[in-house]
């Protein structure tokens, strides 16, 4: 899962900007003020995302999961190297 798209947020968000999302969403998805049925499974995946990136060790914990999981896709992480090899000679060249 991507708790950063959960909130809706970059990957370099700060606390603030985490926390502004989070309000933002339960607000919209909190099962006492949603009739969508959906919305209970919505909020504890906002809720999750939020105790995650809202605490700087398990934030760091998410961000080291998720390198190690593209490094266990060899496809995705050799298809990144060459994007951003591309970007990089794109850039030097401009």
């Amino acid at each position: 899962m991507d708790y950063f798209a959960i909130l809706g947020v970059e990957k370099g968000a700060s606390s603030s900007e985490v926390l502004s999302a989070y309000r933002r969403l339960a607000k919209k998805y909190h099962p006492d003020r949603s009739k969508n049925p959906e919305s209970l499974q919505k909020f504890q995946e906002i809720s999750n995302a939020y105790e995650v990136l809202s605490d700087p060790l398990k934030r760091e914990e998410y961000l080291r999961g998720q390198k190690a999981r593209i490094a266990l896709n060899p496809r995705e992480f050799v298809s990144r190297l060459w994007q951003e090899m591309i970007e990089k000679k794109i850039k030097e060249e401009a």
